[in-house]
């Protein structure tokens, strides 16, 4: 006796189903890895005056609770203004950060020196001697991410 199933019947139905719905949800996620980030912009100056160049980067703070592998990076324009991005993803994610600021021209070629010029105190440039923190929120005060160095 021969079975009257259809080639394609409920079972493929099933597993093409199944498949389309895998694919949809790898299309959906994030392929950045990063997760939820939020908005980080800010203004960087040294004794009131804007930096000219240079850059921010946020180091997750373990210590409060940040677990973050990544640590978001931004470079300043020749306005102060700086807006973060964690890995290609704008923004960073919620948490506790310290900071590290690198005020300062970048070495030019030919300068055989090696030494930068520093528009702001170089212990900023280390999370380990800036003493800057912050913390990522959903909704910063305005000026939140603004950092005021000293030469």
């Amino acid at each position: 006796m021969r079975s009257l199933r259809r080639p394609g019947g409920t079972a493929s139905f099933l597993v093409i189903g199944a498949c389309g719905l895998a694919v949809a949800a790898a299309g959906c996620g994030d392929r950045s890895g990063v997760g939820k980030t939020v908005p980080v912009v800010g203004k960087v100056t040294v004794d009131g005056q804007p930096v000219k160049a240079g850059t921010v980067s946020f180091r997750p703070d373990k210590s409060k609770g940040n677990e973050s592998v990544h640590e978001p990076f931004g470079e300043i324009d020749a306005e102060g203004n700086y807006k973060l991005f964690t890995g290609s993803k704008e923004g960073a994610p919620p948490g506790w950060y310290r900071v590290a600021v690198m005020a300062g021209e970048p070495v030019e070629v030919g300068n055989l020196t090696g030494e930068a010029r520093w528009f702001a105190n170089p212990k900023y440039a280390s999370t380990d001697t800036s003493e800057l923190a912050v913390e990522v929120v959903e909704k910063p005060e305005p000026g939140a991410y603004d950092f005021r160095l000293t030469k």
